[in-house]
């Protein structure tokens, strides 16, 4: 019986628990950076708090390897779910790897390159598991991308924002709506 009893709590703890895992991390190249969206380096102006398992945090672009420059940049990742969330704190700087989701935000992955300018005299763990500096990378992505520094002058991509859910329900209503209206319209017509 007391067998049992382990074996069900050990289960059901096994359920709660979730270890962060990922896969080997590869040396940063071409072909490891194609499937990122956006690659910038960017000094951590604000973190928000988790709400709804997702937590943004708000950085200065100092310099954008991949993607379009833009001044400041809201990335959302997943928090309070998971083991594998980052710290970010203000005034930190990062090399910041990330990816569009279906609605178009940039999300921050834990497994993917991102790293931290670390301070001086701090060990920099990632070096060892690597095999490259924050230095190093950051070299790597200036000599193989173009840096983009300033904001480009001219006809630009058309840029697809994200609705705000809150209102998707009010769009669908309305649009049923101006469809019943319509329909009434039409009938009313065909009437006379």
């Amino acid at each position: 019986m007391k067998k049992w009893s382990f074996l069900l709590c050990l289960l059901l703890v096994n359920q709660f628990v979730e270890a962060c895992q990922c896969d080997e991390l590869t040396p940063l190249s071409l072909s490891s950076c194609r499937p990122y969206e956006f690659i910038f380096l960017g000094k951590v102006q604000e973190v928000l708090p988790c709400e709804k398992e997702v937590q943004k945090v708000v950085f200065d672009c100092k310099s954008v390897f991949k993607g379009t420059y833009v001044d400041q940049l809201t990335l959302e990742f997943e928090c309070g779910i998971t083991a594998c969330s980052i710290d970010f704190v203000s005034g930190e700087e990062w090399l910041v790897y990330a990816k569009k989701n279906n609605a178009q935000a940039l999300v921050f992955d834990f497994c993917s390159h991102a790293r931290k300018l670390p301070l001086k005299g701090q060990v920099d763990y990632q070096t060892e598991l690597r095999g490259t500096s924050f230095f190093q990378d950051r070299q790597f992505l200036a000599d193989n991308f173009e840096v983009k520094k300033m904001k480009q002058e001219g006809l630009q991509q058309k840029k697809y924002e994200k609705v705000d859910p809150d209102l998707i329900p009010v769009l669908l209503g309305s649009g049923l709506m101006f469809m019943i209206v319509g329909l009434y319209i039409v009938r009313k017509r065909k009437i006379k």
